[in-house]
């Protein structure tokens, strides 16, 4: 007769880590509702824009242009379609996905190393993905091309365990959403691929035609989301400027910056963002450093070597390294201080008694989330939403955007159109107005790339034909990125094309802020302020 203790035991530790993973969760949760009302910065209001326009029936492409794929558009939308066209609605979202990223990051740790593993790995990733060094407070597209690709991993698992090749066209349905969520996700559907490969390598014997067949179903799988939304645009008309902006811009916006600028930038962003944790860094490489020889992870040491390494070239297109795209990393990184909590609990339970191993374990990685916490207390505890957004973004018109665009919408028609000369596509999601012209961002007017000059040519014309009501004026350094060898015919067409305007606000730089005067101010101000609201006279 078997004894029933061990299995009891064994429920009850699974039953514990359940509920140490919702106590995680709600933490998450908790801290993430206090951010709510943090002014959207301007990915966010490219995203909120667009899914704003594709709840007014306009495709992405057609009157918002920009690089990245259209699944964080779609995303946005759907979150505004239940939640409502508010900011809160738009990080209410993003805590939705955040939260079930955790739960995919615990879920992967107990397939591939165990409960420990798990827990800490969602109890590091909760943490890491909310720092403000990563902006994980924004609802930024990796948060939303992170819960595909983390469940396409899942499935994927599930469907090589059980030899289920459906599962296996829907773990590459779920791979090919993270890409098209945004590009960067093609690190995870190759990563799907490499894990495949490892799982018909360690069978025997070995079957080449199997592993083909297996690797075509998961293509096919990867395949069809993007597809589908290359029929979408097609019928909609807008796949031609689809093309355009996802892949002959992009392939030049992509070369810009050469390798030895790239590790600069690398260097930069790594470093603030292990300053934010560094205890948790420190279990990620110790992690890395002990993968194959602690008993957490050591038939999985492949899977998660490979998930680490698509991971980190996830966050390598265009040598840009922005601190979000760090998000990526996380899960890799969460999993490595798994197996370093986990290998510390076994060792030390080796050399004493398995409470103790515990106890260490739970320690350890109690002191490490404890030092990050403690190090973004303001942050996380203290801060108001407009005081992050200074502190996170510095003299960026972030929370200026809500007044100006309040002001827009009160002294306009709903079918009136807005300019805005920068890159604060925002400005247009607060107003309820659509833009005057496609180019929402002016940054790659100003890039050295092929087409910069005639994007200049045709702002201008779309905004001369559209003769907007208001017109915003944004000169601030960083709405621009101007560079020496940047062409200025946009500069001298609106320096002319203001004179149908008259200026009914100025901002006015105070620190980081900038505090909005309303009512007559002095032509002579306009080029030279931050921040300038027209409306049209003629």
């Amino acid at each position: 007769m078997t004894d029933p203790a061990p299995d009891a035991d064994r429920r009850s530790r699974t039953q514990a880590a359940w509920l140490l993973l919702a106590l995680i969760v709600a933490g998450s949760v908790a801290v993430r509702l206090r951010l709510l009302d943090i002014p959207l910065e301007r990915d966010e209001g490219e995203y909120a824009y667009a899914g704003q326009l594709l709840l007014q029936g306009v495709p992405p492409y057609v009157e918002a242009f920009n690089m990245k794929n259209p699944g964080v558009y779609v995303a946005y939308a759907v979150a505004m379609g239940l939640l409502g066209e508010t900011v809160r609605a738009i990080h209410g979202g993003a805590i939705a996905f955040n939260a079930a990223a955790i739960l995919m990051v615990f879920l992967l740790g107990l397939r591939l190393a165990g409960r420990t593993v798990a827990v800490a790995a969602a109890a590091a990733f909760a943490f890491l993905s909310l720092s403000a060094s990563v902006l994980g407070f924004s609802a930024n597209s990796e948060h939303f091309l992170l819960l595909p690709a983390l469940g396409g991993l899942l499935v994927l698992d599930a469907a090589l365990r059980r030899r289920r090749n459906g599962l296996l066209v829907l773990a590459g349905v779920l791979l090919g959403l993270s890409y098209v969520m945004k590009q960067h996700g093609a690190a995870f559907v190759a990563l799907g691929a490499v894990w495949l490969l490892l799982a018909e390598r360690a069978e025997r014997p070995l079957l080449p035609l199997r592993a083909v067949r297996r690797l075509l179903l998961l293509a096919a799988g990867a395949a069809a989301p993007f597809a589908l939304v290359c029929l979408w645009l097609w019928g909609a008309g807008a796949f031609p400027s689809f093309f355009f902006w996802t892949f002959r811009y992009a392939r030049h916006y992509v070369g810009q910056v050469d390798i030895a600028t790239g590790f600069a930038l690398f260097g930069t962003q790594a470093r603030a963002i292990v300053a934010a944790a560094p205890l948790l860094w420190a279990l990620a490489a110790v992690g890395l450093a002990t993968l194959s020889r602690g008993p957490a992870a050591r038939e999985q040491t492949p899977q998660i070597l490979s998930l680490a390494g698509l991971s980190f070239l996830a966050i390598c297109p265009g040598l840009l390294f922005r601190s979000h795209y760090f998000i990526l990393l996380l899960p890799a990184a969460a999993l490595l201080a798994g197996v370093a909590v986990e290998n510390l609990r076994a060792a030390v339970s080796r050399r004493g008694t398995p409470a103790l191993g515990l106890a260490a374990a739970g320690i350890v990685l109690g002191a490490s989330l404890a030092t990050a916490l403690w190090g973004e207390r303001d942050y996380l505890f203290r801060l108001g939403p407009e005081e992050i957004s200074r502190l996170c973004y510095g003299p960026n018109p972030f929370v200026e955007s809500v007044e100006v665009s309040r002001y827009i919408r009160e002294h306009s028609a709903a079918t009136d159109r807005v300019a805005v000369l920068g890159s604060e596509p925002q400005i247009f999601f607060y107003a309820r107005r659509r833009s005057a012209t496609g180019f929402i961002y002016t940054y790659a007017l100003m890039e050295p790339q092929p087409f910069a000059l005639a994007m200049q040519r045709r702002m201008a014309g779309e905004i001369a034909r559209a003769r907007p009501r208001h017109a915003v004026w944004i000169g601030a350094p960083t709405s621009w990125l101007r560079r020496p060898e940047s062409h200025d015919d946009i500069f001298r067409w609106w320096g002319e094309y203001r004179n149908h305007y008259r200026v009914v606000g100025i901002g006015v730089p105070r620190g980081d802020a900038i505090a909005m005067r309303w009512g007559p101010a002095s032509e002579t101000e306009g080029l030279e302020s931050p921040l300038v609201v027209y409306e049209r006279i003629d």
